[in-house]
């Protein structure tokens, strides 16, 4: 089985379409970034007083916060397109940059919203009954069972991936499709790619870590205003460079799962 990790982020890289739309993802999350810093560096540069900072605090928070969740939801729709030229084998992965992420996402919640309230139901039904079978402290019950969902996990990427395919949810709100996608030929490919793409989950969490603990002197609001110089502009870069990570990795993750289901289909 080739690398699909690598085959994938040649694609991703060096499809025609690919830098402009790199550029205007980076642009987009340094925007939402720097506006929910913007109160911060502006009470560092005495540009308003520390008093009124709470409430520029509050006010870019919720306007970064809502643009973030808008992104959020185009990103999630974009990554269901991209699913969907992998399958179709497009000359390019990535779509144009348009409104139909959104269209796309819609036909897709309820079906998203579906399975993860079935898998949390089946989590917490199995999780109490070895509790109450085996006498045990209910942390030691989930842990066995969340070891055996996580093995599950990648399967239910497949839900996405079904959908993907024709945009369409027909037939895939049946519990049982799950089951149809469990079968050795799948495993075998699919722990393949988990196998590939785990030096890149490290990665992109040692990153993520790194940038969380950076914004806590922001998060805790605690000497706001005794940063040391350039501070800001370094949280800007690493707060915009771990969600593109995070994106990336998603894109990358979904062109694997999208050539697996293909093949496993075929």
């Amino acid at each position: 089985m080739s690398n699909l990790v690598l085959e994938g982020m040649d694609r991703l890289f060096k499809d025609e379409d690919a830098p402009p739309i790199h550029m205007l993802s980076i642009f987009v999350l340094f925007f939402v970034s720097a506006l929910a810093l913007y109160p911060d560096v502006m009470v560092t540069l005495d540009y308003f007083d520390f008093a009124d900072y709470r409430m520029y605090h509050e006010i870019a928070g919720s306007v970064s916060s809502a643009l973030l969740f808008l992104v959020s939801i185009y990103i999630t729709g974009y990554n269901i397109l991209v699913i969907n030229r992998t399958i179709k084998n497009e000359d390019t992965i990535l779509p144009e940059i348009d409104g139909q992420p959104y269209r796309a996402f819609l036909g897709f919640f309820p079906l998203q919203f579906f399975w993860f309230v079935l898998y949390a139901i089946a989590f917490l039904a199995v999780a109490a009954a070895v509790y109450f079978t085996l006498n045990t402290q209910l942390i030691f019950a989930s842990v066995p069972v969340a070891l055996v969902f996580m093995i599950l996990l990648p399967f239910t990427s497949f839900i996405l991936a079904a959908y993907a395919r024709n945009l369409d949810a027909k037939g895939l709100f049946d519990v049982r499709v799950l089951f149809k996608f469990i079968n050795k030929k799948a495993a075998k490919k699919i722990f393949a790619v988990v196998l590939q793409f785990a030096p890149i989950w490290i990665l992109v969490a040692i990153f993520t870590y790194l940038t969380y603990q950076f914004n806590i002197p922001v998060k805790t609001q605690t000497n706001v205003t005794m940063v040391e110089k350039f501070f800001y502009q370094k949280l800007l870069v690493m707060n915009a460079m771990s969600a593109y990570m995070e994106v990336v990795a998603t894109f990358l993750w979904s062109y694997c799962i999208a050539k697996v289901f293909q093949q496993t289909e075929s």
